[in-house]
Order: structure tokens, then C-alpha cells, then sequence
């Protein structure tokens, strides 16, 4: 079962990793490629992407699940990362 091109979002991220966007309903999973250090992590392009709340919802399996702190900054989302387990990749779970 592949994605619809509007179900797909390709957006831009000041966090020095690269990120990959993915819509899944009402929800936006930003998949992080590498693992962000801890502290503030700026995401941007999620504009008329109403943010109610921000989860781990992959990479380091110990934390997954866990919510996390998240502020609007303009037109940036920035997600207070805790320390994460090395991975190839992190995934964050924004729900409306």
C-alpha cells in the first residue's frame, strides 16, 4: 500500500539532520535521519498544521511513546528533544 502525493510532505528543517514528513490522516510523523542532540530542535514548514501534541514515536525504543515538549515559534515548531539512544532514525509523532 504506497501514499497518496498529498499524504506525502516534503518540508524543510533547521536541525542539521535531514527530515522527511509523512501525513497519516489527521496526524504528521517527522522522521528525523540520525539522532538530533538533546535540547530544542526546530522544525519549520508546518505551516496550517494545527500541533496539539508531540510524541516519540520511533528510533530509540525505550522512548517510545513518550510525550514530549513542544512549542510554536512563529512559523517553526520546536520540540524539546530528550537524549536519545543512537539510531539511523527518530520518528516524531505531531497529533492535532
Amino acid at each position: 500500500a504506497g501514499h497518496h502525493a498529498d499524504e506525502l510532505l516534503e518540508l524543510a528543517a533547521a536541525t542539521g539532520f535531514g527530515v522527511r514528513f509523512t501525513k497519516k490522516g489527521e496526524r504528521v510523523f517527522a522522521t528525523v535521519l540520525g539522532t538530533p542532540a538533546a535540547g530544542p530542535m526546530r522544525l519549520t514548514g508546518l505551516e496550517g498544521h494545527a500541533v496539539g501534541g508531540v510524541r516519540l514515536a520511533g528510533g530509540d525504543a525505550l522512548a517510545a511513546g513518550t510525550a514530549l515538549d513542544f512549542e510554536r515559534q512563529g512559523e517553526a515548531l520546536v520540540i524539546e528533544v530528550p537524549r536519545l539512544a543512537e539510531s539511523q532514525a527518530h520518528a516524531f509523532e505531531l497529533r492535532p
